[in-house]
């Protein structure tokens, strides 16, 4: 927001796809994936109270000019200044997170307090220290994606925050090759590899612009993007699934993160694009139903989504290294079709996640319909700790009568 960009990416955003950079850059230096994952995921919670913290409060100029100017440089302290500011941050948002994690349970609770967030805020471990400069990668990644939106942008601030934290080997190697590309470098040999993953991350971050459909289609105002609703999907089947117990929890964390990458080139769908009205009025009508279909109209529907899905993905991950390509194509085709334990945990986790989201939207717009969420759930879901949440969310949010199926 500091730099004018217009719809600036969210703290749900930048994590999702962040994770996705520390998940791949980490398996290719064979790293612990499943806690690299989770430190990722939690890294930023804090900021659900704190507020996101940037190296410039508290120094901004008052005139409107000289802090356009102001922040197109990187603040240059000194290393006293520096451990201060640190410090009085890192209190405010330890606060933040003990706030946010005090009813979960005391296991889960200890992990991201005092293993996940400290490890990454710390560098106790190599996953911690590594996550850490990942993030400032894809902070990175993201300048330069304001600025092919924006030329005013200034790229330079982030080159030299990213010069102060990164020291690994690996990323520095891919910051080499964002440089190149997105410089224009010349004389300079492409690394293959490298230039590969960037463009995989590009892509990946589309789904950080892309509003989930169906909210679109009615009429949410700033709807939630695909990247959020995979945001929080992820930390939903984590925990859940912890509870639950029995399933593979670095598997169900790498499949909620890629279950919905296909949509960057085949769209998001919703149950009624086979039967959309023109007219916006019968639109708004039929949100108030849930879709009925035969047998067979089912199964012609959801071959020709899985046909067009499936040639998305392909497209996405092409040049991605082949074991790493065949693990996120079998992954999508697990939550496709329910393969494992865990792809059908996770595909009610991710219904669950749109259910929940449907409520807040209720609950904020008090007109938006409920009845097609609940009469999806009374046929979908199955999963004891999935039908325990929905029990909670009925309590949360005063739902008196379930609606007759």
């Amino acid at each position: 927001m500091l730099y004018g960009i217009k719809d600036p990416e969210t703290s749900a955003e930048h994590t999702f796809r962040m994770t996705l950079v520390a998940w791949i850059l980490g398996y290719l230096k064979n790293l612990n994936v499943e806690k690299i994952i989770k430190i990722a995921l939690i890294h930023d919670l804090c900021e659900v109270y704190a507020g996101d913290i940037t190296p410039y409060d508290g120094l901004l100029p008052k005139n409107k000019k000289e802090r356009y100017e102001f922040v197109r440089k990187w603040p240059h302290l000194s290393e006293n200044e520096k451990k201060e500011r640190y410090l009085r941050k890192l209190e405010k948002e330890k606060k933040s997170l003990e706030k946010l994690t005090e009813n979960l349970p005391p296991k889960i609770k200890k992990q991201i307090l005092d293993f996940w967030w400290h490890d990454y805020e710390m560098g106790k471990t190599q996953e911690g220290r590594f996550t850490r400069q990942a993030d400032k990668a894809e902070n990175l990644i993201e300048a330069f994606d304001c600025w092919k939106r924006d030329k005013k942008f200034p790229t330079k601030p982030w080159w030299q925050h990213a010069n102060e934290v990164i020291d690994d080997p690996l990323i520095l190697k891919f910051l080499k090759e964002i440089e190149i590309k997105e410089l224009r470098v010349k004389n300079t040999e492409h690394d293959p590899l490298m230039l590969n993953l960037l463009t995989f991350f590009s892509e990946a971050g589309k789904l950080k612009r892309i509003a989930r459909k169906g909210w679109v289609l009615r009429g949410i105002k700033n709807p939630e993007s695909i990247a959020e609703h995979t945001f929080r999907t992820v930390i939903m089947a984590w925990f859940l699934g912890e509870k639950r117990g029995g399933l593979n929890i670095e598997k169900l964390l790498k499949m909620a993160l890629i279950h919905d990458l296909c949509e960057i080139y085949a769209g998001d769908t919703t149950p009624y694009d086979t039967i959309l009205p023109k007219d916006k009025k019968k639109i708004k009508e039929l949100m108030k139903t849930w879709p009925r279909f035969s047998d067979a109209e089912k199964k012609k529907i959801a071959a020709a989504k899985h046909k067009k899905e499936e040639a998305a993905l392909n497209k996405l991950v092409n040049d991605l290294p082949k074991d790493l390509k065949q693990e996120i194509k079998n992954l999508w085709l697990d939550y496709e079709k329910s393969l494992t334990p865990e792809g059908r945990f996770f595909k009610q986790a991710d219904r669950l996640e749109n259910l929940l989201q449907a409520l807040e939207y209720w609950k904020k717009y008090k007109n938006f319909p409920q009845k097609p969420w609940w009469l999806q759930a009374s046929e979908f879901f199955d999963e004891p700790i999935l039908l325990d949440f929905i029990k909670e969310m009925e309590n949360k949010f005063h739902r008196k009568i379930k609606p007759k199926v």
